[in-house]
């Protein structure tokens, strides 16, 4: 089972200078600004080689509190969502319900 990382105040302050991040939820959800969301794709999609810790370093992320896996699950998810629906999908916020509506859809006749 996977462990919810609740971040304290000081880490919560951290973060948030990071200008790549608009907000934290509930102490617990990243909310990432949508252009490093569709940069790190691209980045990684340019240098296949380059590792999601390496595009999270070089957009001054603090490493010693984000988890060891949420660069890469996040770039993973971002990619798949990119793959499904373009540059669209990180900027059209009228529309992500319908969005993950499809995404369950596809996954569904993926399995």
């Amino acid at each position: 089972m996977n462990k919810i990382r609740i971040f304290n105040e000081l880490e919560i302050k951290t973060l948030l200078k990071n200008k790549n991040i608009l907000s934290i939820k509930y102490n617990k959800e990243i909310e990432y600004d949508p252009n490093f969301k569709l940069w790190a794709v691209q980045e990684k999609i340019k240098y296949p080689n380059k590792t999601a810790r390496e595009i999270f370093v070089e957009r001054d992320f603090d490493m010693t509190i984000l988890d060891e896996k949420t660069p890469q699950r996040r770039l993973n998810s971002w990619i798949k969502k990119y793959k499904m629906f373009g540059n669209e999908y990180f900027y059209d916020y009228k529309n992500k319900s319908t969005y993950k509506a499809i995404e369950k859809e596809v996954d569904k006749y993926e399995q």
